[in-house]
């Protein structure tokens, strides 16, 4: 199943490069992997805000619970290499 923040952050990533229709279709399929109704309405008002041509920036709090979620990632690539 894949991580509804990482599909998010990808649409974020594509409304700050300007591409806001790549931007839509992710963010609505992040909206619709999120489990937590505080989440989803959130990303419905993501979506608003680029489906309006205009990129958004996450919290703080939000970019650091996104590093915290991708360390065993990075470790386990970075294991590989040794």
């Amino acid at each position: 199943m894949e991580d509804p923040y990482h599909v998010d952050t990808l649409a974020a990533a594509n409304a700050e490069a300007g591409d806001f229709e790549a931007a839509v279709k992710w963010q609505t399929k992040a909206n619709g992997l999120y489990c937590d109704g505080e989440d989803r309405e959130k990303g419905k008002l993501d979506s608003r805000f680029i489906g309006k041509g205009r990129p958004f920036e996450k919290t703080i709090d939000e970019s650091n619970q996104l590093i915290r979620s991708l360390k065993p990632f990075v470790a386990a690539f970075w294991d590989r290499l040794d």
